[in-house]
């Protein structure tokens, strides 16, 4: 389980919202990215 963000946006993205300070091309990866992180930490 991810206890923390550094940001409000990164965890926006990590719940599925639409975040505007990244890209529309990097939002896909990072959000796989963050969900990879998510279940390795289980």
């Amino acid at each position: 389980m991810i206890k923390s963000f550094r940001d409000k946006e990164t965890a926006a993205l990590f719940m599925g919202e639409r975040v505007k300070r990244y890209p529309p091309d990097i939002r896909q990866p990072a959000r796989r990215k963050l969900a990879q992180l998510e279940h390795m930490s289980r």
